[in-house]
């Protein structure tokens, strides 16, 4: 028992002399690593600015910042190039003063040439540089007065350009050079806008206009100017495209600018799109919802991708499909929507299906307070709790050539529900199987005005007013034709009206 005491103990005192001497060591370690730290090389250069620059001379400046435990500073000095040619680098080794700058006039450099150049020290085997700063030389010792050239312009979309030119500097250090542009019919320069300008060594200039109006003619030119004068460039003109382009197929950048570098989602180009704008829409199937209709915005289906003019679409050949995925009433399946401005809405929407939208108002599109003009759309198979299609709150809207076809409401208004303060006028259009559980089988009017033209009611069916149910309402159809409608208060045209003339169903 006590050989074997004898081993145990000696195992533990051979563990704990191991350990000990693992600690020694670690510390050892430690104690080089903050020795190696406290004599590591920290050395800070500062390029400092340049100054005296003539045709083919200038000075240089710099300085070193040292820590407390750096080591001695063997050598300082200066490299420099031709701004763009590396290969042109040459070095030069200067004094070090006491309060640690130091200073170098060069000179046989090249007039009228851009030079970049860099300070540095050596400390120990380390070289630390500072950062790279430019100047350039004169052309001669006289300043005169600045020239620009206007270089014309690329990349033109709806909303921005990108413009070119080139300019001198009069042989001057203190040059500056920037784009103004205008909208032509304000000819004045008393408020032109200035681009986001950049320039290059080679004494081009260019930069990017941005947030322009959509199909307005705009003119631009190059301004630079010195100490002493300032020149323009010759004006150009160009006109910003209307179009905004989408396709859910496109590659491209997604800017809108081009068929190729459409929008993929109407949604973000009528989102990104500024007044006057008109989106084109390419044939396909969108599944988007809560799309904004905006002021003057105008959103076109039917195209094949090959269009140069509104004319050249044909709506009904290139079906452009805009599905809500919805299959009963739920309330954030809206397709379109607008609300809660104190703008009327002047815009239009034309050439698109626009099918299993749902929301308790306006399945399709809610819109309030807007003056939309909707053409030769179809709404199909929409769900809403009051406007199964379409909800038209406080506006002068239009519907054209429009087909509304088994929209249901769990309410009121199968097809739409024509609220207080609208003005509505529908021509040529057709309310098919539409439903509603309670009141309007098609439509419903409420503080409203509608004139129906032309349309064609037919398998509508609603609780009370087979076609319509007014709430101290009026609408006049003229040449309308109907049948098969059912009110199951054995009426087609139900409610209170705001006139005996109101409803001559």
């Amino acid at each position: 028992m006590i050989d074997k005491m004898k081993n145990i103990n000696g195992n533990k005192f051979l563990a704990i002399g191991l350990s000990l001497l693992g600690f020694l060591f670690v510390m050892a370690c430690d104690k080089d690593d903050k020795k190696e730290y406290e004599e590591r090389v920290e050395t800070e250069i500062l390029t400092g600015s340049w100054s005296d620059v003539s045709i083919s001379a200038v000075k240089l400046s710099g300085k070193v910042v040292t820590v407390e435990n750096g080591s001695e500073i063997s050598k300082v000095g200066f490299s420099y190039w031709e701004q763009g040619k590396l290969s042109t680098r040459q070095t030069i080794e200067v004094d070090l003063a006491e309060d640690k700058t130091f200073t170098v006039s060069l000179d046989e450099l090249d007039s009228y040439t851009q030079y970049a150049y860099v300070a540095f020290a050596i400390q120990g085997d380390t070289k630390v540089e500072g950062d790279v700063l430019t100047f350039r030389t004169l052309i001669s010792t006289e300043v005169k007065d600045p020239e620009a050239t206007n270089g014309g312009f690329d990349s033109l979309s709806f909303s921005s350009v990108y413009l070119k030119g080139s300019y001198t500097t009069g042989n001057s250090n203190n040059s500056e050079v920037t784009f103004l542009y205008w909208e032509k019919e304000k000819e004045e320069l008393n408020n032109p806008l200035t681009a986001k300008t950049e320039t290059e060594p080679d004494f081009s200039i260019h930069g990017k206009a941005l947030h322009l109006k959509p199909g307005t003619e705009y003119r631009f030119c190059v301004v630079a100017l010195n100490e002493v004068g300032i020149g323009y460039s010759d004006t150009v003109d160009f006109t910003t495209n209307k179009m905004v382009y989408v396709n859910n197929q496109a590659t491209g950048d997604a800017n809108g600018s081009t068929w190729e570098h459409a929008f993929t989602s109407i949604k973000t180009a009528a989102e990104e799109s500024p007044e006057g704008a008109e989106l084109w829409v390419m044939a396909g199937t969108y599944e988007e919802v809560k799309i904004p209709l905006k002021n003057e915005v105008d959103i076109y289906g039917g195209f094949s991708g090959t269009e140069t003019s509104l004319e050249q679409r044909d709506w009904e050949a290139n079906l452009t499909i805009i599905d809500g995925g919805a299959t009963g009433l739920v309330n954030d399946k809206q397709l379109f929507e607008h609300k809660y401005s104190s703008k009327s809405q002047a815009s239009v929407l034309d050439g698109f299906t626009l099918q299993h939208g749902s929301h308790w108002g306006g399945g399709a599109i809610y819109c309030r307070r807007g003056s939309p003009s909707i053409r030769n759309c179809i709404f199909k198979n929409n769900w809403g709790k009051v406007g199964a299609a379409i909800i038209f709150q406080h506006g002068n809207s239009e519907i054209i050539n429009c087909q509304f076809l088994d929209n249901i409401a769990t309410a009121n208004a199968g097809a739409i529900n024509v609220h207080e303060g609208t003005n509505l006028y529908v021509e040529n259009s057709v309310f098919r199987g539409n439903t509603a559980s309670n009141e309007g089988g098609a439509l419903f009017g409420q503080g409203s005005e509608a004139i129906y033209k032309d349309c064609v009611f037919e398998d509508n069916e609603g609780g009370k007013g087979g076609i319509i149910f007014f709430n101290g309402a009026c609408a006049k159809f003229i040449n309308c034709q109907y049948s098969n409608n059912v009110g199951k208060d054995g009426r087609l045209c139900s409610g209170k009206y705001s006139s005996d003339d109101c409803c001559p169903l």
